[in-house]
């Protein structure tokens, strides 16, 4: 019917791990609604009340293949954030907003200069034809001063290598007379920039006028199959460029082939430093490698789904810094009803993870951070995952 909103369809195992399993919270979950006596129903109240009373405690891990679970230990809050800090990675770079004004500008090349002005790094030869030993190569030192025979230090980077010379031959003319000094630029390392990280070779090359993003990954051997496109990062003078290889690569979106600036540095995180953690009522906690855009539902589903204590309805996503995560409510089972649901709670299925998020999923319907610390403190499922931590399934696919 025209305006109603369409159901959306999902593979059988999916809804198998998510929606089918057995309510474990009492007779008011398990939909019981025929009459019971008052006794019956007082004592269902009091069963009830005990079990989420008990319901933030969570279930112990198993060893492989069924074990014994491994002995627990209690942890303060601040060991389980310690623990936490572990496995979850530092920010990445978060993908730039699209800006045309500025990826505009960053694709106009440096302007032409008159004449080249020697910079820190760069080789230079400097040779005196009328006097004898007075030859020297020599890269300019990052204070932007070299020394020479008869002269000593002298200052030589963002000046051209005429003014240099007329300053060596004003210089020697205290001890030499009339002398020719020749100036030749035999290396420009001072034109460098850098490629890091997820690449075939690493290491530093020379800027031209024309070269671009993509030249600059050909340069450097070319992005490894586990490279983070969307982490990736461009920065020139301390300042991250509002640059996407995620866009440049998987969209042909050539805006973002800007030119490279000598300085310049571009590094390509590994995609597998990219992490989030599903834990709490699960059958499976772990670590899920973000090697692509990973919702809540999916993270839960490759966590082998729901345990039957779970409640499924309210899963806590904490997303943030440790001391003031920002703590969010989202409803799995609600996405696969198709229902709505009301802010501040999101669709599962539509909420995308972020690297250093967590998903936890308790027994109650009232959870919050304090409640996840102490749990996580009392279970052994973070030190089992962080005995573990390549309990990822599946491979990763090449740059995502």
């Amino acid at each position: 019917m025209a305006g109603e909103r369409e159901t959306p369809v999902f593979d059988t195992e999916l809804q198998r791990l998510v929606v089918a399993r057995r309510p474990a919270c009492g007779p008011w979950q398990c939909g019981a609604r025929q009459p019971v006596a008052a006794t019956t129903l007082a004592l269902a109240l009091v069963l009830t009340l005990s079990s989420l009373a008990g319901c933030q405690r969570l279930v112990p891990m198993h060893g492989p293949g069924g074990a014994e679970p491994v002995a627990s230990t209690a942890a303060s809050p601040e060991e389980a954030k310690a623990n936490l800090r572990r496995l979850l990675p530092a920010r990445t770079f978060p993908e730039p907003p699209d800006d045309p004004e500025a990826l505009a500008a960053l694709n106009t090349p440096p302007a032409l200069a008159e004449a080249y002005l020697i910079a820190p790094a760069d080789e230079i030869e400097i040779s005196v034809y009328n006097a004898v030993g007075l030859e020297k190569r020599q890269s300019v030192r990052p204070d932007g001063r070299i020394e020479f025979p008869l002269v000593g230090e002298l200052e030589v980077a963002g000046k051209t290598s005429a003014e240099v010379r007329r300053a060596l031959r004003t210089a020697l003319a205290e001890s030499i007379d009339d002398p020719e000094v020749t100036i030749t630029i035999a290396g420009f390392d001072g034109r460098n920039f850098s490629v890091a990280g997820a690449v075939g070779k690493p290491g530093t090359f020379e800027a031209e006028r024309t070269t671009r993003m993509l030249e600059a990954i050909a340069l450097a051997g070319g992005l490894e199959r586990n490279a983070d496109l969307r982490g990736a990062a461009l920065v020139r003078d301390g300042e991250v460029l509002p640059v996407s290889l995620h866009r440049l690569l998987k969209e042909q979106d050539l805006r973002h082939n800007v030119v490279i600036w000598p300085g310049d540095s571009l590094y390509v995180p590994d995609v597998t430093a990219r992490r989030a953690l599903v834990l709490g009522e699960v059958n499976r906690p772990m670590v899920v490698t973000l090697d692509n855009e990973i919702t809540v539902l999916e993270a839960i589903a490759r966590a082998q789904g729901f345990t039957r204590h779970a409640r499924s309805r309210s899963v806590t996503l904490i997303r943030g810094s440790l001391e003031q995560p920002e703590v969010m409510s989202v409803d799995p089972e609600g996405f696969l009803r198709g229902g709505a649901t009301s802010a501040p709670r999101q669709l599962a299925g539509t909420a995308t993870l972020e690297p250093g998020d967590i998903v936890y999923v308790s027994k109650t319907l009232w959870s919050n951070f304090a409640d996840f610390l102490r749990d996580i403190g009392l279970s052994t499922q973070l030190s089992f995952i962080i005995t573990n931590p390549t309990s990822d399934v599946g491979s990763i696919e090449a740059t995502r």
